[in-house]
């Protein structure tokens, strides 16, 4: 099964480099590397020519944001599965026996520096989790590629939706039992304009009441989180 590591990037030659070698070193022929770039100004063009044809798909141009590179990502991709890697990520680790398997969806670990992301297990925890919160880390996550696409009327938390979609579709969840990157906490998706946009999905994916929960769920996450800043 062939994997398409898909990264979008927008003035970011800052991590964009060592982004890039981490794919490289664990490239095959069973992985193909797409990035996508919203047409950046600080060099970062420069970088992607540099490396030529390593890199497999290069696209340098404006966007709509990044749900929309996200999905010019995905119609380019010519792999069975899909794995996104931002700019200021690393990648860890190719799942290669766990994509054989032929799974809708294969999840590993998250590295998030002083923490590390887990997927719940089983499957049925997993999928009631989603009722409130997005609990599949995109980092941590090789889709299987369908026509499913990223809905652009949200800015930042698309990727939750996507996620119960892709969920709704699945037959099969395989785990895997490492760190598939090393993911960047600090993005689009903190702070409560996040919090509010996951709010609504829930609501909109599984009604009032699962958008009542995820209210308060969101609402103490954003406390504790302002506590936390408080003593730091």
């Amino acid at each position: 099964m062939r994997l398409s590591v898909i990264t979008v990037t927008w003035n970011a030659a800052a991590t964009l480099e060592a982004c890039i070698e981490s794919v490289l070193r664990l490239k095959g022929q069973d992985v193909e590397f797409v990035v996508i770039d919203g047409g950046s100004k600080d060099g970062s063009v420069a970088i992607l020519e540099r490396y030529g044809k390593a890199i497999d798909v290069v696209v340098s141009e404006p966007d709509k944001g990044i749900y929309d590179a996200m999905n010019k990502g995905l119609d380019r991709a010519s792999g069975e599965y899909v794995l996104f890697l931002g700019a200021d990520d690393v990648l860890l680790h190719v799942p290669r026996h766990e994509l054989s398997q032929g799974a809708d969806l294969v999840l590993g670990d998250v590295d998030c520096g002083d923490w590390t992301f887990r997927h719940l297990r089983p499957e049925c925890a997993l999928r009631a989790r989603m009722r409130h919160r997005n609990a599949v880390h995109p980092q941590g996550a090789c889709y299987r590629r369908t026509e499913l696409r990223y809905g652009l009327d949200y800015r930042r938390c698309a990727d939750y939706l996507f996620n119960v979609e892709h969920l709704r579709r699945s037959r099969s969840v395989v785990y895997c039992d490492a760190a598939l990157s090393r993911f960047c906490t600090e993005g689009a998706s903190a702070g409560w304009a996040a919090k509010r946009e996951a709010i609504a999905i829930a609501r909109r994916a599984f009604g009032p009441v699962a958008g009542a929960h995820s209210f308060l769920y969101h609402l103490a996450s954003h406390l504790v989180d302002g506590w936390r800043r408080r003593k730091a």
